[in-house]
């Protein structure tokens, strides 16, 4: 199937004009030329519209005839995702796995974030290439939109280990005000900025600013009801009654994942003694 026809499947599943699925992203008449192979469509333009729909990238893409994939480097965000999952199920080995898809791209924010989310799985920094770090940072802080930006936000989330407090809080309240009504952004971009507020409460816990980390649980709490979302409540009520001193509630939820043979999230979260 090519991207023209598999688009074109997806808007008719949901009911929607040709029109209403550009969704101002490109203009009608490109995106009828699209829907008849006529017209190619950029990477970029493509994601655009699959988030705006709420549409799953991975299962679009695994539509897509396997030559085209390839063309317009459809897989990477797929690794991409994959990466995510192997971060929070603590598993390096799929980074491991992984490795030789990441060294043949040509995305080098690719390769930053598995260097990034191997040294965190591993707990060891001092591996970690110098100028990465300074790439980083200077990504981040040398764009005043940087919560817009999507390689802004995925630097952002997995380097807070090696960011100073001050900028690591700085950076979360632009985050928190930015969106504050999560539940207006596309379910993709919900899970993203979900991954940065569950990754400062781990990071941030011990010694935690009481606004922000509050306002961080929030956040989480008032995403949508959604299974990519779930852990992300299940942190930020543990959390939450982590820092209260609340130890019965903090079992209880411990509890529930031992029962629901969730190791991946139970292995991570810290013991309250």
């Amino acid at each position: 199937m090519t991207i023209g026809q598999a688009l074109k499947r997806k808007r008719e599943d949901l009911g929607l004009s040709q029109e209403q699925m550009a969704a101002g992203i490109i203009s009608r008449a490109q995106y009828g030329k699209i829907e008849k192979d006529q017209h190619d469509i950029s990477f970029a333009a493509l994601l655009s519209i699959l988030c705006a729909h709420n549409i799953d990238i991975t299962s679009f893409i695994n539509q897509i005839d396997s030559h085209l994939v390839s063309h317009y480097k459809l897989e990477e965000p797929i690794v991409s995702s994959q990466l995510v999952g192997a971060f929070y199920e603590n598993n390096p080995s799929t980074i491991n796995s992984l490795q030789e898809k990441i060294n043949a791209s040509e995305n080098e924010e690719l390769k930053i974030i598995a260097q990034l989310e191997r040294a965190t799985l591993e707990n060891n920094y001092d591996d970690l290439d110098s100028s990465i770090v300074k790439k980083i940072q200077e990504y981040i802080f040398s764009d005043e939109n940087w919560t817009s930006d999507i390689v802004a936000l995925r630097y952002f989330g997995s380097s807070m280990p090696l960011l100073p407090r001050y900028y690591l809080d700085l950076h979360i309240k632009q985050l928190l005000k930015k969106y504050a009504k999560i539940t207006n952004y596309p379910l993709e971009t919900q899970e993203r900025i979900c991954a940065i507020g569950g990754n400062y409460l781990f990071n941030t816990y011990q010694e935690p600013d009481s606004f922000l980390f509050q306002a961080s649980v929030t956040l989480l709490k008032s995403s949508l009801c959604h299974p990519h979302l779930w852990q992300y409540k299940v942190i930020a009520q543990y959390f939450e009654y982590y820092v209260t001193q609340n130890k019965a509630a903090c079992d209880n939820i411990l509890q529930i994942l031992k029962s629901t043979h969730e190791e991946h999230l139970l292995n991570t979260l810290p013991i309250l003694s």
